[in-house]
């Protein structure tokens, strides 16, 4: 597979959620703690992200790297995905079928870092460092610079030309959503909305923000 084509798929597959929320609680030994993740996709999503993750796989050389994304239907093949996790105890999971894939899982971790290792890199592009007496976790994305030769952003625009309900549909509802709360004060932060204790810092964008300028980079820090 050639480089332009896997970033595109890599894009493909962090961006085609309709909706996507993950929240982190972090118990006081910010290490263990809780994971609650909330997306949804209907048909049209759920084709992209397949055909992405599709490419996205065959062109990874560790198998742990792989992902079905058929799981995202069915809360049984959830549980199994997480089943021989060391780190990850499912407590609930749930998808609603009756319109799209509405999807909800909620799951104790006992190593932050471990967890999210075990999260599948395509679909959330965080990155987390680990320090002596820091944690921090980091989002960082200019489109220019995952997609250098604008293979994605011609993608979306072509859209634009041939389908504008598509268009308006993936610019105006694709969201990411980031939560950590933590029991202790949060020590820095960029580009996130933090809550007046400092015990809680979010931040949330849409496809479009990265559209309209493609060349800004939006950098989401949370140290704790």
């Amino acid at each position: 597979m050639n480089k332009l084509k896997l970033i595109f798929c890599m894009i493909l597959c962090f961006l085609i959620f309709s909706c996507y929320t993950q929240k982190v609680t972090l118990n006081a030994d910010k290490k263990s703690g809780q994971v609650a993740v909330e997306y949804y996709l209907d048909d049209d999503y759920f084709q992209l992200l397949s055909i992405a993750i599709e490419n996205f796989n065959a062109a990874s050389t560790q198998s742990s790297n792989k992902f079905d994304p058929a799981i995202l239907m069915d809360a049984a093949a959830i549980k199994e995905y997480f089943k021989d996790n060391k780190f990850i105890k499912i407590r609930s999971v749930s998808v609603d079928t009756s319109n799209g894939y509405r999807g909800k899982i909620t799951a104790d971790f006992t190593d932050f870092e471990k967890m999210f290792e075990s999260i599948p890199k395509g679909v959330t592009n965080l990155s987390l460092k680990k320090e002596p007496d820091l944690i921090t976790v980091t989002q960082l994305l200019n489109l220019k610079s995952l997609d250098p030769e604008g293979v994605f952003k011609s993608y979306i625009m072509k859209q634009k030309e041939d389908d504008i309900a598509y268009y308006n549909k993936l610019t105006r509802d694709v969201k990411f959503t980031f939560v950590i709360a933590t029991a202790s004060m949060i020590k820095k932060t960029e580009g996130v909305v933090l809550s007046g204790d400092k015990k809680v810092a979010s931040y949330t964008f849409k496809l479009n923000d990265l559209l309209i300028n493609d060349n800004k980079t939006y950098k989401f820090l949370i140290s704790l």
